[in-house]
């Protein structure tokens, strides 16, 4: 049996009718997912880090092994809104070097001043939980003094985007329309506080 996502709300914005994706409240309804459908998989999860923690050991810092990792994470992350800049041009940028496309590295240098951010809040005493706070919070950092600065750092987007392509007509994903952000953003807050959930992160990314 197929398992329902979400569904498509027909709206128009842009002179165009088109259909935006509105996902499922969580946890998704039946069909339940078959324990072997994961278990394996997990099993393999916990043996490649269980690795990577043998390796952490290995060195003077963990954060040797996830600075590399982090950044080419934020660069493609940052290509997904046309942002043009290579690795290397980050790494120049850190070091102090000129670079000839800084606003594109600048933007790079946002998502990765917002992932410390994210970072640091969870795992302090007193930080910010998983919440819709923290996820404006890290947004405004996200936007600061780069392309979208105007459009409401922190807030919820008012107007519709969309995901590839030139026009909602022709983009390769329309996400849910503004006026149900509210209802999207407050299914996701009750899943958070759901008891009893799995503690398996695979489990939890599956479903």
């Amino acid at each position: 049996m197929t398992r329902v996502t979400g569904a498509y709300a027909v709206i128009k914005t842009h002179d165009e009718t088109v259909r935006a994706f509105v996902p499922a409240p969580l946890p998704p309804a039946a069909p339940v997912l078959d324990p072997a459908a994961y278990l394996e998989r997990n099993r393999l999860a916990e043996v490649a880090l269980a690795r990577l923690t043998g390796m952490a050991g290995l060195v003077a810092s963990s954060e040797w092994l996830i600075y590399s990792a982090v950044r080419q994470e934020a660069l493609l992350t940052s290509q997904l809104e046309g942002t043009q800049a290579t690795l290397t041009d980050v790494f120049d940028d850190e070091a102090g070097l000129a670079v000839t496309n800084a606003d594109d590295v600048e933007e790079v240098t946002n998502y990765l001043q917002a992932f410390k951010f994210v970072r640091e809040q969870l795992h302090a005493p007193t930080g910010l939980p998983i919440s819709l706070r923290l996820l404006a919070e890290a947004h405004r950092i996200l936007l600061a003094g780069v392309r979208g600065a105007h459009a409401l750092p922190g807030s919820m987007r008012t107007s519709q985007n969309w995901i590839g392509g030139t026009r909602p007509g022709n983009a390769g994903f329309v996400p849910p329309p503004a006026d149900r952000l509210a209802e999207v953003f407050g299914d996701w807050r009750l899943w958070r506080l759901l008891p009893n959930r799995h503690s398996a992160a695979l489990w939890q990314s599956l479903h």
